[in-house]
């Protein structure tokens, strides 16, 4: 719908049946990842692209859960190199702010040892068991643990789940960082990291979202 609204928009424009003496709209969708199961968003991606439309956006609740199946990293994996095949720009929100800062303290691979580059359904299901979780799946992957013990004594259970579980989904800083640095009219994906059911929170607001 969003990419022929657009579409529309821009015949409209052209042929002047419309004020063009203010900016145009731009078009938004919030998709969930499993929707991309469904060949008609290809479709209409190409015919997006056939036209160069422009004013897009979809924004992916990537949580990796549907009604029916667990979403698989290995498809999944495949989506941005698809979008950017059809010309969008991806922007991946992947880690919120404390995660960020704690890649900045420590450096990335000593500061998540727990790294979101693992496969994402035994991360997400250690960070609810808590600090023994952790500690698990970072010992089933060799070679991914430096900084765990460090990383462990300095939260409780409660401080490390929020903390692994700061994804850029679910941060609003992050969100609204990344889509205020968007400028041009260019097609844009924004993959949204999420956990289904965490809240999008800022300090000192009331929840805005859910993943």
């Amino acid at each position: 719908m969003t990419a022929f609204a657009a579409l529309v928009q821009d015949y409209l424009r052209l042929k002047r049946m419309g004020p063009i003496d203010e900016p145009p709209g731009r078009m938004v969708a919030l998709v969930g990842d499993a929707e991309f199961d469904e060949g008609n968003v290809f479709e209409a991606m190409l015919e997006a692209w056939k036209h160069d439309v422009r004013n897009l956006w979809w924004i992916i609740d990537y949580n990796r859960q549907s009604l029916d199946n667990v979403i698989s990293d290995r498809l999944f994996g495949r989506i941005d190199g698809v979008f950017h095949s059809m010309d969008w720009r991806v922007v991946t929100l992947k880690y919120g702010k404390k995660l960020q800062e704690a890649f900045r303290q420590r450096g990335r691979r000593r500061a998540a040892p727990v790294d979101r580059r693992l496969p994402e359904q035994p991360v997400f299901g250690a960070d609810l068991q808590g600090r023994a979780g952790l500690a698990r799946a970072a010992e089933a992957r060799p070679g991914r643990t430096d900084g765990l013990k460090e990383l462990l004594d300095r939260h409780d259970d409660d401080a490390l789940h929020r903390l692994m579980t700061n994804l850029g989904g679910t941060d609003i800083e992050t969100v609204l960082e990344a889509m205020h640095a968007v400028r041009d009219d260019r097609p844009t994906c924004f993959i949204a990291y999420t956990i289904k059911g965490s809240a999008c929170r800022s300090p000192g607001t009331r929840t805005t979202m859910r993943g």
